[in-house]
């Protein structure tokens, strides 16, 4: 029996560590807690690293911000997701505003590159 890595809330959000040291580590999907659980062989060996799933996670965090930056660039319409996906209206800004959210995003997208 080896041990992996399971989401407290979502049973089906389960990897694998290079490391022994994951104390504090939160489920690289959902930012849930997880707990140490003993996996078989055969289920362990085809369980993702945690690297791996926090790097993958952090690129479609990224493709997301784009998106949104593109949307707000062609309406003026800033929206909100939540932890399912879903997007929600917020606000119309006023173009002072825009410009400086726009201009904002930007930069924080140009810092994670």
């Amino acid at each position: 029996m080896k041990i992996g890595y399971r989401c407290m809330d979502n049973t089906a959000h389960s990897f694998k560590s290079r490391s022994k040291h994951m104390d504090g580590v939160r489920c690289p999907f959902c930012q849930r807690p997880v707990l140490p659980t003993g996996f078989d062989e055969l289920q362990y060996n085809q369980l993702p690293y945690y690297h791996d799933l926090k790097k993958r996670c952090a690129d479609s965090k990224r493709e997301v911000d784009l998106k949104r930056l593109d949307s707000i660039k062609k309406s003026g319409i800033w929206t909100a997701t939540n932890n399912n996906g879903s997007g929600e209206f917020v606000s119309c800004v006023l173009k002072e505003d825009f410009n400086w959210l726009v201009e904002q995003l930007e930069r924080r997208m140009n810092k994670d590159l």
